[in-house]
C-alpha cells in the first residue's frame, strides 16, 4: 500500500502554468482599458472627421444656395409659365374664325333682307364629368359628378329688316339656309327665329308690310384642352 502526503503549506501552492492567475486577471483588466482607450481615441478622430466634413459642406451650401435658390425660382416660373401657356393653348383650340362664316353670309343674304345688327358673344361654362358606370351587381355610386374640362359656346344674334311680299317667307328661309350652310353647319348646334313683326301697315295700298326680326344660334361646345 503506498500513501502521498502533501507537505507544502496552501501559500507555497504554485500554478503549473506558464501564467499565474493574478497575472491573467491584471492583464484582462489591463486589456480591457485599452481597448476602451483605443475605441475612444478612434470615436474622437471619427468625430472630428466628421465636424470637419460638416463645417467643410457648410461652406459648399453657403457658396451653392444662392444658385439652388435660383434654379428653384426658375423652376416655379417655368411651372407659371407653362400653365399660361396650356390655358392659352386652350382659348386658342377654342376658338372660332369667323372669317369663312362672314364671308358666306355675305353671299346667302337675299337681296330683300337687310342685317342691321350682327352680335357674338362667348360663354363658358365647364363640361361634367359623369361617374363611371358601375359594373354588374354593384350599386350605382351616390358622389355627385365632378367638374371636368372648361368649355366654350358662342351665340349669333341677327337683327334685320325684310321687305317685299315674300318678306316673311323670305326670312324663314333665310333661318334654313344659315343652318344648311357648309360653314355654319360645321359649328352650329342649334338656330330658331326668335321673333318676327310687321313694321309697318300699308294696308290701305295694298301692300304687304315689312318684317322686322331677330334669329338666335349656339355653336357646339368647344373644349379647351
Amino acid at each position: 500500500m503506498t500513501v502521498r502526503v502533501n507537505l507544502l503549506k496552501p501559500s507555497e501552492f504554485r500554478r503549473q502554468g506558464a501564467v499565474s492567475g493574478p497575472f491573467m486577471l491584471r492583464a484582462s483588466i489591463l486589456s480591457g482599458m485599452a481597448f476602451t482607450l483605443l475605441f475612444g481615441m478612434l470615436g474622437f478622430v471619427n468625430f472630428q472627421i466628421a465636424r470637419e466634413d460638416l463645417a467643410a459642406c457648410k461652406q459648399v451650401w453657403a457658396i451653392r444656395k444662392p444658385m439652388y435658390d435660383q434654379i428653384m425660382a426658375m423652376r416655379e416660373d417655368m411651372a407659371t409659365q407653362k400653365k399660361i401657356q396650356q390655358e392659352l393653348k386652350g382659348w386658342q383650340v377654342s376658338r372660332v374664325n369667323w372669317t369663312r362664316q362672314l364671308h358666306e353670309l355675305q353671299d346667302i343674304v337675299p337681296a330683300s333682307l337687310q342685317l342691321k345688327r350682327l352680335g357674338i358673344r362667348g360663354e363658358l361654362e365647364m363640361k361634367l364629368k359623369s361617374a363611371p358606370v358601375p359594373a354588374e351587381g354593384e350599386a350605382a355610386p351616390e358622389a355627385p359628378p365632378t367638374l371636368g374640362t372648361p368649355t366654350r359656346r358662342f351665340f349669333i344674334n341677327m337683327e334685320g329688316k325684310a321687305t317685299g311680299q315674300m318678306a316673311e317667307s323670305v326670312v324663314v328661309q333665310f333661318v334654313r339656309t344659315i343652318g344648311s350652310a357648309r360653314t355654319f353647319k360645321q359649328i352650329l348646334d342649334s338656330i330658331k327665329l326668335q321673333s318676327m313683326q310687321k313694321e309697318n301697315s300699308t294696308a290701305d295700298q295694298g301692300e304687304q308690310a315689312d318684317r322686322v326680326f331677330s334669329i338666335e344660334a349656339s355653336t357646339l361646345k368647344r373644349e379647351m384642352k
